[in-house]
């Protein structure tokens, strides 16, 4: 990964709900 950048060659079963929902996990402990 890059800065900030997705590839989508590198998101291995990893999918884009999964990622907002961990983020917005995050942000609603913070």
């Amino acid at each position: 990964m890059k800065d900030g950048v997705l590839d989508c060659t590198n998101l291995e079963g990893i999918s884009l709900q999964e990622i907002f929902n961990f983020l917005q996990n995050l942000y609603s402990k913070g």
